[in-house]
């Protein structure tokens, strides 16, 4: 099940079957804007509804590819996640910077929270009983290569929440799987608020950049994320993996990956090496 968070929408009716009542809105679906229509469980569902600045809407999201249209059917309004736990904390923070649409889902493990923006991603694992949070990780997503695409790509790199430094952020290379280290987990309570609170300046506040690393036009080997700090830049590194070498990797891998990465910083390349600089802003929602 799919729970939707809403600022803008609109309460429509239907003539059909003695009229019913139904909500439209839009979102950005992986940094695209799509058109969104909630049809209500049943009548009961639809009388009960309670239009609000911020609503929470709960049901089936249906994702149809040719057209490709969302839809979200068997919706009932919910309460709004505000509990002291992870999944209330993060609800209310997205609110509370103008994050206008984004969603709460739930899997037998646990729960996901996702953003629905055009220009970024963020995404958010939390244990079932919402007081442990598995995962927190940002990014940034690329423009269309072309008009008829129903979806943006992400750049290379994301941002993941840590507690191996400082600064509690690491750069790595993104993937579909999810790391799965105690390091970037995180138990609740106001200490660890505070330090989640510093990892989402980031996005939200500061911003960051990204270094991509390639010989001739295509051939990316090497990544790096950087923030600014009090003292100084700090930046993470990582060598590019293909699918292949994340999904089923082999003890010789790690030696391929030195190898290419030696070879694209040697010298005799100097002239080939590109260095593809973005700066990205802080999240304006």
């Amino acid at each position: 099940m799919t729970t939707l968070i809403l600022q803008t929408y609109n309460l429509l009716t239907t003539g059909a079957e003695g009229g019913h009542k139904y909500l439209s809105t839009k979102i950005f679906y992986d940094g695209v804007e799509q058109s969104l229509p909630i049809f209500f469980k049943d009548k009961l569902s639809e009388g009960q509804f309670k239009s609000n600045s911020v609503i929470a809407i709960k049901g089936h999201l249906r994702e149809e590819v040719k057209p490709f249209t969302l839809t979200l059917l068997d919706a009932s309004q919910v309460e709004m996640p505000n509990q002291e736990n992870w999944l209330g904390f993060i609800v209310q923070r997205l609110l509370a910077h103008k994050i206008s649409a984004f969603r709460i889902t739930e899997y037998v493990e646990g729960y996901t929270i996702s953003t629905f923006l055009e220009n970024y991603h963020l995404w958010f694992d939390i244990s079932n009983d919402k007081l442990t949070l598995k995962k927190g990780e940002f990014g940034r997503l690329l423009p269309l290569e072309k008009d008829e695409y129903i979806r943006k790509s992400s750049s290379w790199t994301k941002g993941v929440f840590t507690t191996s430094n400082e600064n509690f952020i690491e750069f790595l290379q993104t993937s579909w799987d999810g790391e799965q280290k105690e390091k970037y987990t995180l138990p609740y309570s106001k200490d660890n608020i505070n330090t989640f609170l510093k990892f989402l300046q980031i996005p939200f506040s500061k911003g960051w950049k990204e270094l991509d690393y390639r010989l001739g036009k295509n051939g990316f080997y090497k990544s790096t994320g950087i923030i600014e700090t009090e003292n100084g830049n700090k930046e993470w590194t990582f060598t590019l993996l293909d699918i292949g070498e994340q999904d089923i990797p082999f003890i010789t891998d790690k030696i391929d990956q030195l190898i290419r990465t030696f070879w694209g910083d040697l010298f005799i390349n100097n002239l080939r090496r590109h260095i593809d600089k973005t700066d990205i802003l802080p999240i304006v929602a």
